[in-house]
């Protein structure tokens, strides 16, 4: 075991570790450095192995040496290019890669390390337990084990439910039960559709700053108010809910009783992804409702609704109420507005209708 030590200063002053340092040391004794001789500077906290690393924004740090597997590179669902960029910008020390059954290290992955300038390193057999920078390995290994099993007890509870035709409040209900916290499920600008939990935990988030004055959660922050913060004694973390590249909502989970833990996050990751496939199916269904609403109202402005009575028992199927005195408002976007969407956001003309027919559906 390598400890380093100046002896210029005082005995117990520790030089801080750099990749390069590590690469000297008899914990990567033999080790090759395959990229990134560029990184070999930069200061590492510890070593933090992670089997699937699609996963590493959830058990990442800045200053962690990621060790990984060379069967978990070649089974990536992402490009390689984003998983390093966003490990790059998690502010990981280097990537170690264990080979496994003669699985070779991927070129794309050496190349994009060169490009970031992150070391990449092959290491060969088992890391040290007993190295200062493994320290709590084997207890984090456990815990993203942990983390796993219980996110997947969650997504088959929650498939079950939407298989079943289940909504966002029954899936928000569940989520709640499996993580003993209060839960909402919010649009993208945070306006509430659906929450779950005590009613003292309901009563702590509502009252909490991960609210503003309006009650909506607080996502205009440079990371749209995603992962885990501490406010004011509660806990909350919150996740995207995106499907098919466009970003629908959030899923919060709120605690005022304990801190809620990089498992909790992983676990709300999991609940997003069930709901974001109830999203895609309501987006569906209510394409094909609006449809027929638009034709209906179509033909009622245009004197083709038939007799008074059969036009206001038929609107009653879409929830209206016609049989009385009503107001028709008309509203065209502004066309210079009409620009293309955002990547990621949907139409601007959708969320004006979806923000509009949402304050009105309150009165």
């Amino acid at each position: 075991m390598l400890t380093l030590h100046d002896e210029r200063r005082s005995p117990t002053t520790e030089v801080p570790h750099t990749v390069e340092t590590v690469l000297g040391s008899n914990l990567l004794a033999h080790a090759t450095l395959l990229a990134g001789r560029a990184g070999l500077g930069r200061p590492v906290r510890r070593i933090n192995h992670v089997d699937d690393p699609a996963g590493i924004r959830f058990w990442i740090r800045p200053g962690d040496l990621l060790s990984t597997t060379s069967e978990a590179l070649a089974h990536l669902t992402e490009p390689t290019a984003a998983l390093l960029s966003r490990a790059h910008s998690l502010g990981v020390a280097g990537i170690l890669v264990r080979v496994d059954d003669d699985i070779a290290v991927p070129d794309c992955v050496g190349v994009s390390a060169e490009t970031l300038g992150l070391p990449l390193v092959q290491v060969c057999g088992e890391l040290d337990p007993g190295h200062d920078l493994t320290a709590g390995l084997r207890d984090n290994a456990k815990t993203q084990a942990r983390a796993m099993f219980r996110s997947e007890r969650l997504r088959r509870a929650l498939t079950d439910i939407t298989l079943a035709g289940g909504g966002v409040a029954q899936l928000a209900f569940a989520t709640s039960l499996e993580c003993d916290v209060a839960v909402s499920i919010t649009t993208v600008d945070g306006r509430e559709l659906a929450s779950a939990g005590s009613d003292d935990e309901l009563r702590a988030l509502r009252a909490s700053t991960a609210l503003d004055p309006t009650g909506r959660l607080r996502t205009d922050s440079v990371d749209g108010g995603l992962g885990l913060r501490s406010q004011q004694g509660n806990s909350i973390a919150v996740c995207a809910i995106t499907a098919n590249g466009i970003d629908h909502g959030r899923i919060v989970l709120f605690s005022s009783r304990r801190p809620l833990t990089e498992s909790d996050l992983h676990t709300a990751d999991a609940a997003a992804g069930v709901l974001a496939m109830v999203v895609t199916r309501d987006l569906a269904l209510s394409a094909v409702e609006e449809k027929h609403r638009s034709n209906f109202l179509r033909d009622l402005l245009l004197g083709r609704g038939g007799e008074h009575a059969h036009a206001v028992a038929h609107a009653r199927r879409f929830g209206w109420d016609l049989g009385r005195p009503v107001v028709i408002v008309a509203i065209e976007p502004i066309p210079h507005l009409d620009i293309e969407p955002t990547p990621g956001r949907r139409p601007l003309v959708d969320r004006q209708m979806s923000a509009f027919a949402g304050a009105l559906a309150q009165r």
